[in-house]
């Protein structure tokens, strides 16, 4: 079928269209707003476009508008857009379950309360594209580029971001849950929300906002989180090993079972914030700021203490271990002090 039937038979009233597909490369940008004109009155009479099957590759058509695409059918058939120019063009309530948009460029488009389950947007490009409150569990988005997107209160359940571009994304409110997000960029993204089993692995965190968030059971191995805000947050069963969360800001956050074994924690905050079964092997902890908080069978084994702040204030240090710790004198006075007959062990540097 060429363009030219197509608008055609929209004019004659068709809406649903079988197999749909254009011949590759063809540019129906001069025919869009015409397009769009019919389409966008079907949608106020509760009448959308349905496409059972479509194969679309290299078209160009920016700006169209397909509101409710499939949204009273379920269709079996894939919906392939590939290496498609969509940008600025509307999905908005579409059903998109399996489609394929494979390095097609969607910048700045909208699929606000969209169902992209199992989608395959692997490589395409997203920039500022909204995607609030929809349905991206199983999307596969591999080295796509959503800087600035805005995903807020969508559901991201076993979602692979791996090597994507998160940079000052918008994720607030997102249920993440088996979701991944290896080697990806979210440095300045904002993630004020809940994270069941995340796999962080490698990811570049830096200056990302995470206050009042719950995460557990998940992994931020070798990640980059310098000047991370995770501020009243909860942890649960974390693996921040190799991680760096130099200057940090963890105050008023709470952790359980959490492993910083070899963490670069220079500078960090973690005033007022509780820490039960923690292990700082191996991690950096120069000039980290412990005011007021409170540990609970912590293991410091091969730490670097010279320099924290408030280590007078802590509770529970004599509940810890502290084996070949590197300190200065002032905080091995402190330490040994609140341990009285307690067997330690101390490197003193100045």
């Amino acid at each position: 079928m060429d363009v030219e039937e197509f608008l055609k038979r929209l004019e004659e009233g068709e809406r649903f269209f079988t197999d749909i597909e254009f011949s590759r490369g063809a540019d129906i940008s001069r025919l869009v707003s015409r397009i769009n004109n019919i389409i966008m009155s079907s949608v106020k009479e509760s009448n959308p476009l349905v496409f059972d099957g479509c194969y679309f590759q290299n078209i160009s058509a920016d700006g169209i508008y397909l509101k409710n695409l499939n949204q009273m059918w379920y269709n079996e058939k894939k919906l392939y857009f590939l290496d498609c120019s969509l940008k600025k063009s509307i999905f908005t309530g579409a059903n998109l379950k399996n489609s394929v948009f494979t390095n097609s460029d969607l910048s700045s488009s909208n699929f606000d309360d969209a169902d992209l389950e199992n989608a395959e947007m692997e490589k395409t490009e997203l920039t500022k594209t909204k995607m609030r409150k929809a349905n991206l569990s199983g999307v596969n988005f591999v080295g796509a580029n959503l800087e600035e997107a805005d995903l807020s209160e969508s559901t991201l359940h076993s979602t692979i971001f791996a090597n994507s571009n998160l940079h000052r994304a918008n994720l607030s409110g997102c249920e993440i849950f088996d979701t991944d997000f290896r080697e990806s960029d979210l440095s300045k993204s904002s993630m004020d929300c809940v994270c069941g089993t995340g796999n962080f692995a490698g990811a570049v965190l830096d200056g990302t906002g995470m206050k009042d968030v719950d995460i557990s059971h998940s992994i931020f191995e070798n990640a980059s989180l310098k000047g991370v805000n995770i501020t009243k947050s909860s942890f649960y069963k974390v693996d921040f090993t190799d991680a760096n969360l130099e200057r940090a800001v963890a105050e008023n956050s709470y952790m359980r079972h959490i492993s910083f074994e070899n963490a670069d924690l220079t500078d960090a905050d973690f005033s007022d914030s509780e820490f039960h079964i923690v292990d700082f092997s191996g991690a950096n902890m120069r000039d980290a700021n412990l005011e007021n908080a409170v540990l609970d069978g912590c293991i410091f084994m091969n730490a670097d203490l010279r320099g924290v702040k408030g280590l007078d204030s802590v509770k529970g240090i004599e509940r810890c271990i502290f084996i070949n710790v590197t300190v200065t004198g002032r905080e091995k006075k402190i330490i040994e002090k609140k341990r009285v007959k307690c067997i330690d062990s101390f490197i003193v540097r100045g």
